[in-house]
């Protein structure tokens, strides 16, 4: 059976980090773009603070040998999932 709650009075807070990565249009590796959130989980409203790009740089790897990964979902529902590498620090310049 299933438990009934009652809600808890007043709003409800969580601290998200959301992560994502773009490509450098010079050097075509990837970089890191991180963000702290708060949502309120009772109105669905969220409040995003301020990116953090990182400067470390990174290129596609393989299942075996990688420092990041993503997902999603390709048009036809398929999870795709990417590799990342960290680029040795003098690299990153280049």
């Amino acid at each position: 059976m299933a438990k009934n709650r009652a809600p808890r009075a007043g709003k409800d807070f969580v601290t998200e980090t959301i992560t994502s990565f773009v490509v450098d249009k010079e050097t075509g590796h990837y970089r890191k773009i991180t963000r702290d959130a708060v949502r309120e989980r009772k109105e669905n409203k969220m409040n995003r603070g301020k990116e953090i790009i990182a400067e470390e740089m990174y290129h596609l790897s393989n299942s075996s040998d990688y420092d990041e990964k993503f997902g999603f979902e390709d048009f036809e529902g398929n999870e795709v999932i990417v590799y990342l590498k960290e680029l040795p620090p003098m690299q990153n310049e280049s």
